[in-house]
């Protein structure tokens, strides 16, 4: 509405625009600007950077998010290093306040265990969700304190799907890491970019408490949680490798193994494949082996990061793989004679997996 926008001329250095917000919130505004390019029109929620434009720019629309409790909202136009003159200028329009509603377990698809109180919202935007209804998002606070998170009972096993987007505020970096708790433990994080993206993980047999945490600076968009459970598969069969004998090597231990289980995103496009199951616990190795008649070639696709041992001697040779996103495939020459090859990881590699063995002699 271009006959009622706000004007923040440019006779001085720096001039702000209040406005106090009771959250949690959603705030939707339309801004503009005609500066130089080192001076910025920018949006404070709480004293936290939340969103900016630089220079001159078009009408866009942005939204940000405000924390529980009373807060102010604050335009701020920042001369930095530019000296302002008359024309330069930034202008405000149309702006929209919606408050939180709604559930947290509806907005997910899912039944929760719990949550935090603080610094979780729910807001039925389909401009702010992933299924065009309502999302959650984690408010993480500024004092990098108290996370906010969402928990959730997941009976394995099976693998369980989140759709999520971040925003950092204070220009800290680019995407935002959610963490993950496996039973308490903390098994590492997903980076989580600025549009909405699928997330996977792969969950072990048993009942398990999974919690995803965000904090310092940062929200994180969470929407659609669901959970495909696996059907029962023999690890041969998993690695579309039928009649073919394995055992669990010398070097598990600590209750790490290696899980048959029905995956979509297995790498054959069929139902199978091999996981690992050797968290949340850092000492946990799982080691499956089989034998080999050489000379031989040996084909498997696999993802995550694993060894790969040739014979059953301390010296055997070992080689080290890891492949960070999705699937690849390695070959490895059998010589002449009976084999031993085994597949070993060592702790917190929740992703890593297994398919598709083939063994051709030579």
């Amino acid at each position: 509405d271009p006959t009622a926008a706000g004007n923040a001329g440019a006779r001085h250095q720096r001039r702000a625009l209040t406005l106090p917000v009771t959250g949690p919130a959603l705030v939707t505004f339309w801004q503009r600007s005609a500066l130089p390019l080192e001076a910025s029109l920018v949006t404070f929620i709480a004293g936290d950077r939340a969103a900016q434009i630089d220079g001159s720019a078009e009408w866009t629309q942005t939204t940000v998010v405000v924390p529980d409790g009373e807060q102010m909202l604050r335009w701020e136009l920042i001369a930095n290093d530019a000296v302002l003159a008359a024309g330069h200028a930034a202008w405000l329009d149309d702006v929209e306040i919606l408050p939180s509603s709604g559930t947290v377990e509806d907005a997910l698809e899912a039944e929760l265990l719990s949550w935090s109180r603080d610094g979780v919202a729910v807001f039925q935007s389909a401009a702010s969700s992933a299924d065009g209804d309502d999302a959650v998002v984690l408010i993480g606070d500024s004092g990098n304190v108290t996370p906010a998170w969402v928990e959730a009972l997941i009976e394995g096993p099976g693998t369980f799907h989140y759709q999520a987007r971040g925003t950092q505020r204070n220009g800290i970096g680019t995407d935002v890491v959610a963490q993950l708790t496996f039973d308490g433990i903390q098994i590492g994080g997903d980076s989580i970019g600025q549009d909405w993206a699928i997330h996977e993980l792969i969950v072990p047999p048993d009942d398990h408490t999974l919690r995803i945490a965000v904090t310092r600076h940062s929200e994180l968009w969470l929407d659609q949680f669901s959970f495909t459970p696996s059907h029962d598969a023999t690890v041969a069969e998993a690695l579309d490798a039928p009649g073919r004998v394995f055992k669990e090597g010398p070097e598990a231990a600590g209750g790490g193994k290696w899980v048959a289980l029905g995956d979509f995103t297995a790498s054959d496009g069929r139902d199978d494949m091999l996981m690992l199951n050797a968290y949340p616990f850092a000492n946990r190795t799982a080691d499956i082996r089989t034998e080999v008649i050489g000379p031989a070639r040996v084909s498997f696709d696999y993802r995550g990061n694993l060894h790969v041992v040739l014979g059953d001697r301390p010296d055997a040779q070992r080689l080290f793989l890891f492949s960070r996103d999705g699937w690849s495939t390695h070959h490895l020459i059998v010589p002449e004679g009976m084999h031993q090859i085994g597949w070993i990881v060592v702790g917190n590699s929740v992703r890593s997996s297994l398919d598709a063995l083939v063994i051709t002699p030579l």
